[in-house]
This record gives C-alpha cells, structure tokens and sequence, in this order.
C-alpha cells in the first residue's frame, strides 16, 4: 500500500538455511523477495508496545451533500459520526468527512514511528503537516511516518470515507430509486433484507461510520526518546 521496500534482519539456521524476521500485524500481507545485494538498503523496523495519544481536542467537518451535509463540529476525541445528534444527516451521510488537530509534541526527530489510529469505518487518507502518508484500508489502521515528518508543531488530518450503506437506507426509506439494474433482479441473501422480491435496507440500523480511535504514536524499535 505504501510502496516501503525494507531489508529484514537474516541470521543463519543450525542447519544452515537462511532464516527471516518479519513483523507482520494482524490481517497484514507482503511480498518477499531475494537478491543478491540491494543498490540502496534499507533497514526494517519493529514496532514496540505503548504510545502517547495525540490531542484531544479535534475538528470534524464534511464535504459533500450526500443526502444532507451534517453540521461541522469540535469534538474533545474522535468519535463515529452515524449516532451523533438527532437529525437525519449524521445517520444517512454517506461520503468523507476529515477529522482533524493540532499538537505540540516534545519527541527526538530523528525517531521512526507508527501511527495508529485505532478503530476506524471504512477507509482512511492520513495527511500529516500537508503531506500525505498514505491510505489505509484496514482491517487495522496503521500508517507509519517518514523519519523527519513530524514536527515539534503539527497538524493531523484523517479524511475519513464511510461505504454507501447509510446512503442506501435512507433512499430506501424515502422511496427513492437506486437500483437501475435492466437485466437482473436485485436479489437479497437473506430474507429480512428482501421486500418485493427485491433487496430492501429501510430496517437497517445506520452502519458504523467515521473514526473513533483512540489515536496513537508509536515509536519503533530502538528508540530511546520520551
């Protein structure tokens, strides 16, 4: 996803095979590949345990009308948007809504780290003082930072896009036309979700939407900072 090429730490087995380290998080994948000697090296990393939790105090604003635009907020932590407030447009937004802060930090700068940003529906562009890292897709929500890219001063942004879901049930519920499938039926799986003959979504629960966190800083392996 991130286009990182690293060099893993190999030692040789008692039996002469070669043996590989890897850190891999849950649901995590990669590709390994020999060669002879890399034109430029460059060395893995291993995240370590604990963290600090980046500010508190967030903004949540959204960019498309889609049904509604729900109002912009600050908020004191990150949280889902689905359940907040009473109206319709929080439940029925289908679409990205940036989650966004400010932080002093006190950290060595020349420290590799991890950001985690915890439990998180669906996807997620992470930007970091102007500069994307990159996006995430999950199951789990890990970016990591370039070494020199945080700042003693920064600004985190987090767009955040939730799936059609949401969008769905409220076009259900109003009798608004979506399906414009000619030659097939709209087939429901299961038989609650079918009306007509066709799938139906208006009893759905709106779906979990947004970040929720908690967000955290991770330093890698051999840091040695505060």
């Amino acid at each position: 996803m991130s286009g990182d090429i690293t060099v893993p730490a190999t030692r040789k087995g008692k039996d002469g095979s070669l043996q590989v380290r890897l850190q891999l998080r849950p649901h995590a994948s990669l590709l390994l590949q020999t060669a002879e000697a890399p034109a430029a090296p460059r060395h893995s990393y291993e995240v370590v345990g604990g963290g600090w939790l980046v500010h508190p105090a967030w903004a949540l604003w959204f960019e498309h009308q889609a049904p509604f635009v729900p109002q912009n907020d600050f908020i004191g932590a990150p949280a889902f948007w689905h359940d907040k407030g009473n109206g319709p447009a929080y439940g029925s937004y289908a679409g990205p809504a940036t989650y966004s802060t400010e932080w002093w930090v006190d950290i060595h700068h020349d420290a590799q780290w991890t950001l985690d940003l915890g439990r998180l529906s669906a996807t997620a562009e992470v930007i970091l003082n102007g500069k994307s890292l990159g996006k995430a897709i999950g199951p789990s929500y890990y970016v990591r930072i370039p070494k020199g890219a945080l700042k003693m001063k920064n600004r985190l942004e987090v767009v955040v896009s939730n799936t059609m879901a949401n969008r769905i049930v409220y076009m259900d519920r109003e009798g608004i036309p979506w399906k414009t499938f000619h030659n097939i039926d709209m087939a429901a799986r299961r038989p609650e979700n079918r009306k007509g003959g066709i799938f139906d979504a208006s009893h759905w629960k709106p779906q979990p939407s947004g970040l929720e966190g908690p967000v955290m800083l991770i330093p890698h392996e051999g840091y040695r900072g505060h």
